[in-house]
């Protein structure tokens, strides 16, 4: 056995991989717990059809879902979260595209008031899976089907803007303004996985966002050859003020 899949079989016992296990029954595949772009990058071209299709149906985001939440990659953002509403009791946050939901159920059990909103597909079934395995009755938004969303305290969308196209990226900026009082996004430089991550113009989203709401902005993980961060948390709404 390799030290790779060793370490694979290690970190694939976590609890939220032993969920998963459950869920995927024989397919489940261990050594997609430790996935990166490489699994993502060969299941995308094994597939025919359409960069959404292929969204909806790959399993790979289940397991990325899981795998970042671990690693911790969105840390420096839920912490800028937990400080915000550190004098709130129990405010409603929107998980948007919330693939299986790894975040917004450590929200819950942090004692926030979590919903869950994301397109039909694998990880949405995934998420439905484990909510009901859990017997928690936390709302769940089916996006594309006229679902109205209310409006929530906070909107948190992580690792979504990077899946769409330029108008749509703005678009769903927008739309976030709209039912979110403060929104937290994180934008993802990844221009080398076409069909995957299409390109996120940092400054030109800011500036777009700027144009609409007060807006906070910072940079993380700079490139280790060229110091150019590969993301940038904004957080902006009603509730927010510029900085």
């Amino acid at each position: 056995m390799s030290t790779l899949d060793a370490l694979s079989n290690q970190f694939w016992m976590h609890e939220s991989f032993l969920e998963l296990q459950a869920f995927f029954g024989p397919t489940f595949k261990p050594s997609y717990c430790l996935s990166d772009e490489q699994k993502a990058i060969e299941d995308r071209a094994s597939f025919s059809g359409s960069d959404e299709e292929w969204t909806a149906s790959t399993d790979i985001f289940c397991y990325q879902n899981v795998a970042l939440a671990i690693q911790g990659i969105h840390r420096p953002y839920l912490s800028k979260l937990l400080a915000s509403t550190a004098d709130r009791y129990g405010p409603s946050v929107l998980d948007y595209g919330a693939g299986g939901g790894q975040v917004g159920l450590g929200l819950h059990f942090l004692g926030y008031r979590v919903s869950f909103a994301d397109i039909p597909g694998r990880s949405l079934m995934w998420l439905i899976y484990r909510l009901r395995q859990l017997r928690l009755p936390l709302p769940v938004y089916i996006l594309g089907q006229g679902v109205q969303i209310p409006r929530h305290n906070i909107v948190l969308c992580l690792d979504v803007i990077e899946h769409l196209s330029r108008p749509e990226q703005e678009e769903l900026l927008t739309r976030l303004g709209e039912i979110g009082e403060a929104v937290f996004v994180n934008l993802i430089r990844d221009d080398d996985h076409p069909g995957i991550h299409a390109p996120v113009d940092f400054d030109g989203l800011t500036e777009f966002v700027r144009s609409k709401w007060a807006c906070f902005s910072e940079d993380h993980y700079p490139h280790p050859d060229t110091g150019i961060p590969r993301q940038r948390l904004l957080i902006y709404g009603e509730a927010v003020e510029n900085a």
